[in-house]
């Protein structure tokens, strides 16, 4: 039987330090019209912490009304289509559009909520003053959380308003939603997933194990990839991701704080050899990729697992990896049979020669993606390598960590330095001696 979710409503301080602030602001406005009067002075809005403290004793009581609904079918549609599922798209609209240039489209296909609770949420719509609200966490959810002195201590746990993460399921994609939009960061992604592309492309010409004829078919295939952001890295993304929060333990409020408790679980699941990979972390093959499209999750997108400040090399270490290996795997290019093109006589040899070689390293062997990891690390050793010729910080400590952290699970331990060890670059780079224990006599050719 299904554990029952708990609701949880805490009050989120932003939202609050913006109420007062727009609160004081309109008061002072009323103090210097002429016609200010003890009625106007009355008619102010009430004290913000008592009024969300009664909001959120309001919700308690919809939500036992509803009886604790499971939020296990997640639901997305268009922004404009959010009134049909009970939401106000015209609150939500107007908060996007208030820190962007450019307008939100309303077109843009967004996580809304849990099917199931979906009248859960039209009856708290339906509440006087809640709507502001909601649509603020829906949209301005950072997850910095404090003590609030204009409202009780024992309310608070180090958290927020947990009405997205834990009921509509759209914080996940909130932080990207406010990043894919801005110019900046748009043309830091864009330049980012081209040197992606540009990389696979080098590298199918570099392969002298691929014939041409397959060379090219690769090559004609990778300009034609469909890179498309922001949504559930695969079949029940939503899910996952919604399992990612609930698996943390409470009191966690801030997305670094969160990130840096995910690791630790992670490590800790993995330690007690768990039967499955953390949630959020996958490393099951061909998990972004479909049909010429691969598929980057939100959370692979926004800080810290994507920097926008320093795009190279720690963010292939990351979410390069991810999109390297993805492309990879719908190439056929992961030591696996059947062959992409087995009517192609040269291939199987050249490709066997690869394989064969991966194979004879003793900690390759149990690999089920042994080129396609191979590949994807050397990249993101590759973005290192150009970074030290122009004599700039490397952040390679960090770029290990993050391919780390991307593909080692309980039942691969060392997955995440093997492939680094494959790749003509990694001695260099890490300045290993010969006679190191972590360092491989000959690498395979890959490229």
């Amino acid at each position: 039987m299904q554990q029952k979710r708990r609701l949880q409503l805490k009050a989120n301080t932003q939202y609050l330090q913006y109420a007062e602030s727009r609160d004081s602001t309109g008061h002072r406005q009323r103090r210097r019209s002429p016609g200010a009067t003890e009625a106007s002075e009355e008619s102010r809005t009430p004290d913000v912490g008592r009024n969300i403290l009664h909001l959120r004793d309001r919700v308690y009581t919809v939500w036992k009304k509803a009886g604790n609904l499971r939020a296990y079918s997640p639901q997305v549609a268009a922004v404009r289509e959010l009134d049909r599922h009970g939401l106000s798209s015209a609150i939500l609209m107007e908060v996007l559009n208030q820190s962007n240039a450019s307008q939100f489209p309303e077109a843009e296909r967004i996580e809304v909520a849990n099917e199931a609770l979906l009248p859960f949420l039209a009856e708290v719509l339906r509440i006087e003053n809640v709507k502001e609200y909601v649509a603020w966490e829906f949209v301005r959810h950072s997850r910095v959380c404090g003590v609030s002195i204009r409202i009780e201590e024992k309310t608070l746990t180090n958290s927020c308003f947990d009405c997205v993460e834990r009921v509509a399921g759209l914080a996940a994609h909130a932080p990207f939603l406010i990043a894919s939009h801005d110019a900046v960061h748009q043309a830091k992604i864009s330049f980012f997933l081209r040197s992606v592309r540009d990389f696979m492309v080098t590298a199918l010409s570099e392969a002298s194990w691929l014939p041409s004829k397959q060379q090219e078919r690769m090559t004609t295939r990778v300009y034609g990839m469909e890179f498309v952001l922001g949504v559930p890295a695969r079949h029940n993304g939503t899910r996952q991701l919604n399992g990612y929060y609930d698996y943390l333990p409470p009191g966690t409020g801030s997305f670094a704080r969160d990130y840096s408790d995910a690791v630790r679980a992670f490590w800790n699941w993995s330690l007690r050899r768990a039967s499955d990979p953390f949630p959020l972390l996958s490393s099951v093959p061909n998990v972004l990729s479909a049909n010429n499209t691969v598929y980057i999750p939100a959370v692979a997108l926004v800080p810290p697992l994507f920097d926008y400040d320093d795009s190279e090399p720690k963010n292939y270490g990351f979410t390069g990896v991810a999109v390297i290996r993805a492309v990879a795997h719908s190439l056929g290019l992961t030591g696996l049979q059947p062959l992409p093109y087995p009517y192609d006589v040269e291939t199987p040899a050249h490709f066997d020669d690869v394989d064969r070689c991966l194979r004879l390293n003793r900690s390759m062997r149990s690999y089920s993606s042994r080129l396609a990891d191979v590949m994807a690390v050397g990249a993101a050793l590759r973005a290192l390598g150009e970074r030290r010729k122009e004599h700039r910080s490397d952040g390679g400590d960090r770029l290990l960590f993050n391919s780390c952290l991307l593909m080692c699970t309980a039942q691969d331990p060392r997955r995440c330095d093997e492939p680094a060890r494959q790749t003509g670059q990694f001695q260099d780079l890490f300045r290993c001696p010969r006679q190191s224990p972590i360092t491989i006599a000959s690498q395979c050719a890959v490229w």
